[in-house]
C-alpha cells in the first residue's frame, strides 16, 4: 500500500509541477488578475467560472500540491480527512450548489480524488452526485465525470441504485452517442439482478445503433449482464436468452464488435459443457447402466451452428480482408484469430461434424502464423495446436500438427524462457495422441529441469512424468530425484511434496519390471529426501507410503530369483550396518523402516536357516545396533528392531545366546520415554519367560509363532477338568429354571403391553416368534449354519453337531408358553408396571448368585441371558433369541 501511495504522490508531485508552470498561461484573461510578483491567481467568481469551465482553482492545485508532496501515509491521511470535512461542509451549507456548475464540477472532481487515495464519501457525497448527474443539460465531460464517480461511490446493491435508473433509462435513449456509452458503462459496473429487466430492453435495441462503438458496448454490457445471472442465479429458475444477441452481433461488419461478440460466445459455450457434464452426472447417479443418451452427448444444437460463422469470419481475417490499421506483426488481426481459434475449441469438442468444418481453416491459419516468425505469430501458431488437439481429433490434422511441432522444435535456440516454455506445451498437447513424438525431444525436457524458472521446473517435471515407458523410467526417475534434492535445498517444499507424489507414482508403476532397480532408485530417492518435513511438520515420506513400499517389496521379492533375493536382502544389511555404526551419510527414518521390515518379512518367507539372507547373529547384531545407534531414530524404527527381534528368538534354537546378546539393550529400553517400546521391551522379556518354563516339556512358543496356519479350538477341552472339579467341591452350574423364569415374566408383561418383544441370549442363532402364526422362522441363513457352543440348554460342556439343526429346547418350551398365553386378560396398567419393577429387580438379585470369575485363573464365566425391550412401530410381537 505504501508503494501505491508513493506512485501516486509522485505522479500528483509532477502534475502540480505542470500545473504550476502553465496556470497564469491558461486562466489568463482581461477578468483575471495575477500578481506578477507571487505569481499566484486570485480567486475565481461564478461569473469566472461560466465563462471558462476548464480552468482549475487555486484550492484544488494547492491540494493535488500537497498531496504530490507527502512522504507517509499518516501525512496523506491528514491532508484528505481535512479534505473531506470542507467537502462536507460545501456540500450541506450551500444547497444550490448544483446550479453552479464549476464549483459542483471542482467538488465532484475533489470527491473522485478522495476515493481513489482510499477514503470513502459515500455517506454525504452520493446523494448530490446522483443529482448532478439527474441534470439534462450537462455536458458530455460533465456526464461522463459523474458517472466515473458513481461507479466508485455506488455498488450494485446500494439503496440509491433506485434513483439511478430513470437517470440511465434517459442517457440510453440520447442523441449522444457518448452519453450512450457512459450510461452502459455504468449499467455494467452498477445494474444488480433485480434491476436487469429494466435496463435490458433499451440495451438490446442499441445493438442496431448507427454507431460501432455504441454497438460494442451494448454487447459488452450485456456480457455482464449474463456474468452476473450465472454467478447470483447459480443455474436456478430460467435466465435470459442471451444466444440471439451473440448470433445478432457476430453479424456485425465492424471487427471490434466481432470480437466483443467472440469473447461472450467463449464464455457462452464454456457453460454449456459445464452444464452439460452437470447433467450427464446426474443422469448417471439415477441409471443403472453407464450409457448416456444421445441427446446428453452434445451441448445446444444452437451454439453449434455458430461454428460455421466463425470459419467464415476467421477465414476473411486470415485473407486479410481487413482494415490495415488491424495488422501487427504481419499479421492480420492477430488476437482475434486466437480468440476464434479458442471459440472454435469449445464447439468443436467432442463433435466430429461440426469439427470437419474447422480442419483446412486451422492448416491455413497455422501456415500464416509460420510465415510471420515473430512472437505474435508463435502465439497463433500455439493456440492452433491447441485447437487442434482439443476438437475431435482428425489423423490428417493430427499429422500436419506433429510435423509442425517437430520444426518448431528443430529451429529454436531456447534463448528466452517463453520459448522453452511454449515449447514444453506444445509437447504437452501432443503427448496423448504421438507419445513417440515427445520421446525425440526427451533430452530437451530432461534438461528443462536445470531452468531458473519456476514455472519451467514445474511444467517439465509434469511432462516427464506423462512421458515415462519401461524404456527411459530408470532415467527419468534418477533426474526427478536429483530434482528433488535440489528443490529440498532451495526450501521448496510444496513443490517437493508434489515431486515426491511423482515418483512414488512411477515407482510403483514400473518397479516389479526390475526389483534391484526398484530397491536401489527407491533407497536413494529416500535418502535424498531423508527426513525432511512439510510446512505443516509432517514428514515428506509419510507412514503409509512407507508401508506402501515395504508391501511392494514383499510381494515381488517372493517371485523373484535367489540371486536377486540375496542381493536385495544383503544391500539392504549393509545400509543397516551402516545406521548401526552411526554412519550419518545417506541417513533416513524411512530407510530404516524399509530396511528393516523387509528382512523381517523375508526371514519370515524363507526361514532362518536359509543361506540366501545375513545369518541370524549377524541380523541379531544389526538389529542391537539399531536400539544402540546414536543416530536420531523414530521411535517406529526401533519398534520395528524390537519385533524383528521377537520374532527371531522366539524361533531360534540356541534363544539363551541370543537373550545374552540382548539383554543389556533391552534392560535400558526399559527406561525409554516412549510407551510403545517399553510395551515391546516387556513382551520380549515375557517370551524369554514363557521359553524358560515351557522349555523342558513342549516346544510352546514354535506353536506360538508358527509361520503355519494355526487352528483354534473353541471347545476349551483343557477347562473341562477344572470345571468338572469345581461342581464336585459344590461350586453351581447355570441355572435354567431362573432364566426360564425372566422369559414368562417378561413374555406375560409384553403381551399385555402389545408391545414387541426382542430377547437376546446368547450362541444360540437369532429366531423370530411371531404371535399370529405361531410358527418359529429363522430371521437370517446363519440359523441353518452348522455351529459348535460350550453352553448350550442341558446344561452340558458340549452340544453334538446333529442335533444343531434342530430347534433348540428352549425356543420349543417358549413356543408352547406362547400358545397358551394368547388368552390370557389385560391388567391394569398399575399392575403391569408393579410387575415390570419386579422384573428389573429380581434380574438384578438373582444375576450376583451366578457363576462369574476369570478365564485367566481357569474358571469359565456364566452370565444370565441379555434382555432388550424395543419399542417399534410393528403391530406384531416379534421375540429374537440368541444364545
Amino acid at each position: 500500500m505504501f508503494k501505491i501511495t508513493e506512485l501516486v504522490s509522485s505522479t500528483f508531485s509532477q502534475a502540480s509541477s505542470v500545473i504550476t508552470s502553465h496556470l497564469p498561461s491558461v486562466i489568463s484573461g482581461p477578468n483575471l488578475a495575477i500578481n506578477s510578483s507571487t505569481q499566484s491567481v486570485r480567486p475565481l467568481t461564478s461569473s469566472d467560472a461560466h465563462s471558462n469551465f476548464d480552468a482549475i482553482s487555486e484550492d484544488f492545485a494547492q491540494f493535488i500540491e500537497r498531496i504530490g508532496k507527502v512522504h507517509s501515509r499518516e501525512l496523506e491521511n491528514e491532508v484528505i480527512l481535512k479534505m473531506k470535512i470542507e467537502l462536507r461542509a460545501k456540500l450541506s451549507q450551500h444547497p444550490n450548489l448544483l446550479n453552479d456548475r464549476y464549483e459542483m464540477k471542482e467538488v465532484i472532481l475533489r470527491l473522485l480524488y478522495c476515493e481513489m487515495m482510499g477514503h470513502s464519501t459515500e455517506h454525504f457525497a452520493a446523494i448530490h452526485v446522483v443529482n448532478f448527474c439527474a441534470l439534462s443539460d450537462l455536458t458530455t465531460y460533465e456526464k461522463r465525470l459523474a458517472y466515473l464517480t458513481l461507479t466508485l461511490l455506488l455498488h450494485r446493491n446500494h439503496e440509491l441504485m433506485l434513483l439511478m435508473i430513470n437517470v440511465l433509462q434517459k442517457d440510453l435513449k440520447s442523441s449522444r452517442y457518448l452519453n450512450v456509452i457512459s450510461a452502459l458503462i455504468a449499467s455494467s459496473k452498477l445494474i444488480n439482478l433485480e434491476t436487469i429487466p429494466a435496463i435490458l430492453p433499451f440495451v438490446v435495441s442499441l445493438l442496431k445503433h448507427q454507431r460501432s462503438e455504441v454497438r460494442k458496448r451494448a454487447i459488452l454490457t450485456l456480457h455482464s449482464f449474463y456474468l452476473l445471472e450465472r454467478e447470483e442465479k447459480c443455474n436456478k429458475g430460467e435466465s435470459t436468452d442471451y444466444l440471439q444477441y451473440i448470433e445478432l452481433s457476430l453479424n456485425d461488419f465492424d471487427t471490434s464488435v466481432l470480437h466483443v461478440a467472440m469473447c461472450f460466445l467463449c464464455d457462452y459455450a464454456a457453460d454449456c459443457h459445464i452444464q452439460l457434464l452437470a447433467k450427464q452426472r446426474e443422469y448417471l447417479s439415477q441409471q443403472l447402466i453407464e450409457i448416456i443418451p444421445e441427446e446428453l452427448k452434445t451441448i445446444d444444437k444452437r451454439v453449434l451452428k455458430l461454428s460455421q460463422v466463425l470459419v467464415s469470419i476467421l477465414n476473411q481475417i486470415v485473407e486479410c480482408n481487413i482494415f490495415s490499421d488491424y495488422i501487427y506483426g504481419k499479421l492480420p488481426a492477430p488476437w482475434f484469430q486466437i480468440k476464434a481459434l479458442q471459440c472454435l475449441s469449445l464447439l468443436g469438442r467432442y463433435n466430429k461434424q461440426v469439427s470437419q468444418e474447422m480442419y483446412e481453416i486451422i492448416k491455413s491459419t497455422y501456415k500464416r502464423a509460420e510465415k510471420a516468425k515473430n512472437d505474435i505469430g508463435t502465439a497463433v501458431m500455439f493456440q492452433c495446436i491447441k485447437t487442434a488437439t482439443n476438437i475431435f481429433p482428425s489423423p490428417q490434422l493430427l499429422n500436419f500438427i506433429f510435423d509442425a511441432v517437430t520444426r518448431y522444435l528443430w529451429n529454436q535456440e531456447f534463448k528466452t524462457v517463453n520459448e522453452r516454455y511454449i515449447s514444453l506445451e506444445m509437447l504437452r498437447m501432443v503427448l496423448k495422441a504421438n507419445p513417440g513424438l515427445v520421446s525425440k525431444h526427451q533430452d530437451m525436457v530432461i534438461d528443462s529441469l536445470d531452468s531458473h524458472d519456476e514455472t519451467i521446473q514445474k511444467l517439465t517435471t509434469r511432462l516427464l512424468v506423462k512421458m515415462v515407458n519401461r524404456k527411459n523410467v530408470k532415467l527419468i526417475v534418477d533426474r526427478l530425484t536429483k530434482y528433488v534434492k535440489y528443490v529440498i535445498s532451495v526450501n521448496d517444499l510444496y513443490m517437493a511434496e508434489e515431486v515426491i507424489r511423482y515418483i512414488i507414482v512411477v515407482l510403483e508403476k514400473y518397479g516389479m519390471l526390475d526389483v534391484k532397480w526398484y530397491i536401489s532408485a527407491l533407497i536413494n530417492f529416500l535418502q535424498m529426501v531423508g527426513n525432511e518435513r512439510n510446512a505443516e511438520g509432517k514428514p515428506l515420506i509419510s507412514e503409509n507410503a512407507t508401508s506402501q513400499f515395504v508391501r511392494l517389496s514383499l510381494k515381488w521379492l517372493e517371485s523373484e530369483e535367489d540371486e536377486t533375493i540375496q542381493f536385495v536382502c544383503n544391500f539392504l544389511y549393509r545400509m543397516l550396518e551402516d545406521v548401526a555404526n552411526g554412519c550419518k551419510d545417506g541417513f533416513s527414518n524411512s530407510v530404516c523402516t524399509l530396511a528393516v521390515c523387509v528382512l523381517k518379512g523375508m526371514n519370515y518367507v524363507l526361514g532362518d536357516e536359509t543361506s540366501i539372507l545375513p545369518s541370524i547373529d549377524k541380523q541379531v547384531d544389526v538389529f542391537i545396533g539399531i536400539l544402540e545407534s546414536s543416530l536420531d531414530l523414530d521411535s517406529c524404527v526401533k519398534c520395528y528392531s524390537l519385533n524383528a527381534l521377537m520374532d527371531i528368538y522366539a524361533n531360534a534354537n540356541g534363544a539363551d545366546t541370543l537373550f545374552e546378546k540382548m539383554e543389556n539393550s533391552l534392560s535400558a529400553l526399559k527406561s525409554s520415554k516412549n510407551e510403545e517400546i517399553v510395551e515391546r521391551t516387556y513382551q520380549l522379556y515375557s517370551i524369554h519367560n514363557v521359553r524358560k518354563e515351557f522349555c523342558g516339556e513342549i516346544d510352546y512358543l514354535s506353536k506360538v509363532f508358527s509361520r503355519e496356519e494355526v487352528s483354534t479350538d473353541s471347545e476349551l477341552p483343557f477347562l473341562k477338568s477344572y470345571v468338572i472339579e469345581q461342581v464336585k467341591k459344590g461350586a453351581s452350574l447355570y441355572s435354567h429354571q431362573k432364566q426360564k423364569e425372566v422369559l414368562d415374566s417378561l413374555l406375560t408383561a409384553s403381551s399385555r403391553a402389545n408391545k414387541p418383544l426382542i430377547i437376546k441370549t446368547d450362541n444360540i442363532n437369532p429366531q423370530e416368534l411371531n404371535f399370529k402364526s405361531d410358527q418359529v422362522r429363522p430371521t437370517n441363513e446363519a440359523s441353518s449354519k452348522k455351529s459348535k457352543v460350550i453352553w448350550g440348554p442341558e446344561d452340558s460342556i458340549m452340544m453334538e453337531e446333529d442335533n444343531l439343526n434342530d430347534t433348540p429346547e428352549l425356543v420349543k418350551k417358549m413356543e408352547a408358553k406362547l400358545k397358551a398365553k394368547q388368552n390370557v386378560l389385560h391388567c391394569d396398567e398399575d399392575r403391569m408396571n408393579s410387575h415390570k419393577q419386579a422384573i428389573k429387580d429380581f434380574v438384578k438379585s438373582e444375576s450376583h448368585n451366578l457363576v462369574s470369575t476369570d478365564t485367566t485363573n481357569g474358571i469359565s464365566t456364566c452370565q444370565i441371558p441379555e434382555v432388550v425391550l424395543q419399542e417399534t412401530e410393528e403391530p406384531e410381537m416379534k421375540i429374537t433369541i440368541t444364545c
